[in-house]
């Protein structure tokens, strides 16, 4: 198992997981369905508790659907692996057909796995919970009073049944034999299939049983018509050879190898090993007893039938319970048997089936389950027996049994802590050479949980193998803590099997509602095994069903996967369906909102907490001539194409354009993005951002939820009275965050509007003073294109009259220095001087030494370049640079360019731009005197601005 939402690429990941994914697809519907009835179940539950009656029912309910939905999925299997069947040997395509019949039998088998995995829950959670409704030890004490003490005419039947009512171990392992002989029987265990196995084997058919033991009798007659016998053989008969030395019996009844010592033809021998497996198989598979005994007198074996204990019984009890001793002389006479050395090894096995051994039945078991039914059989048995002899029913009908014991007492010593029967069989199984892999299978794991009673000690390993995973070969997670303690891999293996995924998902979520994890951290380990089925679902694209299993596990953690989540999800329409599912449940989208860009910052390492920062964002570069300072900007200062990290977080935050309302989150959330990215010198990300959610844009869509429809720019000063523009300049210099007191509190006699309006805009500040910053740079890049646009065509020579063809390019060129203008003017204005705490306050730093010097050095250079040649009125806003950096709105940006060094370069660029000033005077003065008039001259004359000063106050010529 690939790492939980890693911090690698994702294409990388993808490829690893795409068989995932694929099996994903294949039963999207069952999951769907799956996913549909746990959150009707959810819905439901939040009403009410399981100590109520509808509470349990409903619970109860929910196990019995997804039970169903697993069966439906097993039948739509087998009948498509039909229909390919059919088609296949219809287009005689055999050698194309193996792979995927290969294919398809793992399928058919994991889907059977899952119905049988779904049918032990459900029984075995009905016994560790039992309904509210009824009181067990109430009902049973009414029954046995009513039905009166057991007599010397009670039937063995009802023995039974009193047996397994008043001993509730005794009938949850009945109830377990049964599901494995159901299990055995949708397992190619029914009797057709048995029998169509036996035929197989034997290489005769099952119809030819009547004729008996064929070789051996027709040896018989020979030896008789040679030897002209005229009576029947007897052991004291001449002895007949087989071919290897060993003698014939000479009578052909059943008992007749074992009471004469003698063998039969090798070739019965042989067909006599199969009958015997395939009567295990029957009594495995729990075939019902009245077809066993019929079959076998349809062809003529009646003897094996009564041998069985199965000749006269009609009920369907575990054991023989025919005879006034319930059938315990008959468990010792099969004890026997099975015990004894001489009896084929098959035949043994079938005998000690029926008495309760362990040991004789070992050789006829295949698998796991055959070895779980032969020790819960002996358990059953064993249970059985001891009822038998202190219920007294031995002694008040007379009955003497033989002193020898059975062997459940002798076999089980293992187990001598009866109530722990389940979880020892399970650890044998797991130690026994025969069982020990399949014991660690995904399945077989669970099952065993189930069956030991040990699901919360398993679920819990399970979510520590979680954690093992995501942390082997020093992989890392946001959602998956690593932990200390070990368990085996086998564990880990359930995570990596879709089917096994699916179940211990569901099934631990529903046993948590009746044993509910209080310890957070066991909480949080268990809620491993949640956050890995909702990557897998994530991975299948399956994005709509995650809120409904996000709502099982811890708030905060849920609202961290759904936030990861989020980010692979880009469709406006499916944005808005999955913000709506998780408003349907109590976890909170905005807080999912906050954790998708965390975790968007913190894959790309580029949250402030985790980095230093730049010292210097590089704009400009030097250059050479009388047209720039001596630097302008860079001609490589231009956005780049953004990284797929980048991506995600630009991603991450346009999901806050559709959530309504919440306001001061999106603001706090975009602030710290646009921190992050400049901190870190991410300019092109941070520009994508402006482009894609534009200040516009978002005070179009957030501020008429708390504005009465309204569309209002919280930065605007309009929007507020006049008497509180001064208070808030004042009050969100040290803290944008919270409203100062004064600004909220009761007193105050400003609307309910204007009060929004004073929150967000103090909240909002230091994000739209980034963005401006952004912005900014864009301006001084696009600059640079316009420049080199300008003096490729000459543009000297437009400023004189007639120069006509020109005109564009100057346009071009002065659109472009008034957007560099109005893009910086906020940078002299008390910029990005606003923090939330010390830390936040380094951050600001940070950025402000990074950026504001190249800033306003660049924004000189497009100064003088714009006055060489806009006009000579351009220099005099170079002049105004001095001044608006010494106000004390400004002390911060003054100690950024002495901290960095840079007040010294930028003293030096201001020098330059005005010696061109002083040139570009003496140049029109020259060219009056020729006569030569220049287009700009009717406007040397013009005020500049608000204050009346001109350009002229720098023409020497003039101050004569």
């Amino acid at each position: 198992m690939a790492s939980v939402f890693p911090n690698a690429t994702t294409n990388g990941v993808n490829d690893v997981l795409r068989p995932l994914s694929t099996m994903a697809e294949r039963v999207g519907k069952e999951v769907e369905e799956f996913a549909v009835r746990m959150d009707k179940w959810r819905v439901e539950m939040e009403k009410q508790d399981l100590t109520s009656e509808r509470g349990y029912r409903e619970t109860m309910d929910l196990v019995d659907q997804l039970t169903k939905i697993a069966e439906e999925r097993l039948k739509d299997l087998k009948r498509e692996a039909s229909r390919n069947h059919s088609r296949s040997v219809t287009r005689s395509q055999v050698g194309s057909a193996g792979p995927r019949s290969e294919e398809t039998r793992h399928e058919l088998r994991s889907a059977q796995i899952e119905v049988n995995t779904w049918k032990l829950f459900r029984m075995m959670l009905g016994f560790e919970f039992p309904d509210p409704r009824f009181d067990r030890n109430t009902n049973r004490q009414i029954y046995l009073h009513q039905s009166g003490p057991l007599n010397t005419y009670t039937p063995g039947s009802e023995i039974w049944a009193r047996f397994l009512l008043e001993n509730d171990d005794a009938r949850e392992m009945e109830n377990i034999i049964r599901w494995l002989e159901e299990t055995a029987r949708t397992n190619g265990g029914s009797m057709e299939d048995i029998l169509e196995e036996l035929e197989s084997k034997s290489g005769k058919g099952t119809s030819q049983w009547d004729k008996g033991w064929m070789d051996t009798r027709e040896k018989l007659k020979g030896e008789k018509r040679i030897r002209l016998w005229d009576m029947p053989s007897s052991a004291g008969s001449q002895p007949h050879n087989d071919g290897e030395g060993r003698r014939l019996v000479t009578q052909l009844d059943p008992d007749a190898p074992s009471r004469q010592g003698r063998v039969l033809e090798p070739n019965d021998m042989e067909s006599e090993k199969p009958i015997w497996e395939t009567c295990f198989r029957l009594l495995r598979s729990g075939v019902p007893w009245d077809d066993v005994r019929g079959w076998f007198e349809e062809r003529g074996e009646q003897w094996r039938a009564a041998t069985l204990g199965k000749i006269g019984e009609t009920q369907q009890c575990k054991t023989n319970t025919a005879g006034p001793d319930c059938g315990a002389l008959w468990r010792r006479i099969c004890f026997r048997i099975a015990q004894a050395s001489g009896v084929p090894t098959h035949e043994r096995a079938v005998y000690g089936l029926l008495a309760g051994d362990l040991e004789s039945a070992f050789s006829q078991c295949r698998d796991w389950d055959d070895f779980l039914y032969v020790h819960y059989n002996a358990f059953l048995l064993s249970r059985f027996e001891k009822y038998l002899r202190e219920s007294g029913i031995f002694q008040d009908r007379q009955i003497s049994l033989p002193d020898e014991t059975l062997p459940p007492a002798s076999a089980l010593v293992a187990f001598e802590d009866e109530g722990t029967v389940g979880g020892n069989t399970v650890r044998r199984l797991r130690l026994q050479p025969e069982t020990e892999k399949e014991a660690l299978e995904p399945e077989k794991n669970i099952q065993g949980a189930l069956i030991g009673r040990q699901l919360m000690e398993f679920i819990t390993s399970v979510g520590i193998a979680v954690s093992q995973n995501v942390y082997a070969a020093g992989r890392q997670s946001r959602l998956v803590k690593p932990t200390e303690v070990q368990v085996d891999s086998s564990f880990g293996a359930i995570a990596d099997d879709e089917t096994s995924l699916r179940l211990i998902t569901h099934i631990g979520l529903i046993y948590q509602a009746f044993q509910p994890v209080y310890d957070e951290n066991e909480k949080q380990t268990v809620d491993n095994i949640c956050v890995v089925y909702m990557d897998y679902l994530r991975r299948a694209g399956k994005i709509d069903l995650l809120p409904t299993y996000a709502s099982f596990i811890q708030d905060l953690r849920a609202e961290k996967v759904l936030g990861m989540i989020m980010a692979d999800v880009t469709a406006p329409h499916e944005q808005r369906t999955l913000l709506n599912l998780i408003g349907r449940t109590h976890l909170t989208a905005p807080h999912a909102l906050v954790e998708e860009y965390m975790w968007a910052l913190d894959s790309a390492n580029l949250m402030c907490e985790q980095t230093t920062g730049i010292s210097n964002f590089k704009i400009l570069e030097s250059t050479q001539g009388a047209d720039f300072p001596e630097q302008r900007v860079g001609a490589s200062f231009t956005p780049h194409v953004l990284a797929p990290e980048e991506e995600k977080i630009i991603r991450s935050c346009e999901w806050f354009v559709l959530t309504p309302g919440y306001m001061s989150g999106v603001l706090t959330s975009l602030t710290y993005v646009y921190k992050c990215l400049l901190y870190n010198g991410r300019w092109s990300a941070a520009l994508a951002l402006s482009h894609r959610i534009t200040w516009k844009n978002l005070m179009d869509l957030k501020t008429p939820y708390y504005y009465n429809g309204k569309r209002v720019d919280i930065m605007d000063d309009a929007t507020l009275n006049t008497n509180h523009v001064e208070e808030m300049r004042r009050t969100t210099r040290a803290a944008s965050r919270q409203p100062h007191p004064s600004a909220m509190k009761n007193g105050d006699q400003s609307s309910r509007e204007e009060k929004f309006t004073r929150l967000y805009k103090m909240e909002g500040r230091t994000y739209y003073e980034l963005m401006q910053l952004t912005l900014a740079l864009e301006a001084l890049s696009i600059w640079r294109k316009k420049e080199d646009e300008a003096l490729a065509t000459d543009l000297d020579s437009a400023m004189y009259e007639g120069a006509v063809p020109f005109q564009d390019a100057r346009n071009a060129l002065k659109k472009a220095f008034h957007n560099v203008c109005s893009a910086v003017e906020p940078v002299f204005h008390d910029f990005l001087t606003h923090s939330n705490d010390d830390e936040d306050a380094e951050w600001m730093k940070t950025i402000r030494h990074a950026y504001l010097p190249e800033v306003i050095i660049a924004y000189n250079a497009v100064l003088h370049f714009g006055g060489t040649y806009l006009g000579r009125e351009n220099f005099t806003k170079s002049l105004d640079i001095a001044t608006l950096i010494t106000s004390e709105e400004n002390k911060e940006l003054v100690e950024a360019l002495l901290s960095t060094g840079r007040m010294e370069e930028l003293v030096r660029s201001l020098a330059l731009t005005s010696k061109q000033l002083l040139k570009c005077n003496e140049l029109v003065a020259k060219n009056e005197a020729a006569g030569r008039k220049r287009k700009a001259s009717r406007d040397m004359g013009r005020k500049r601005g608000w204050d009346g000063r001109t350009a002229e106050i720098w023409d020497l010529g003039k101050l004569n």
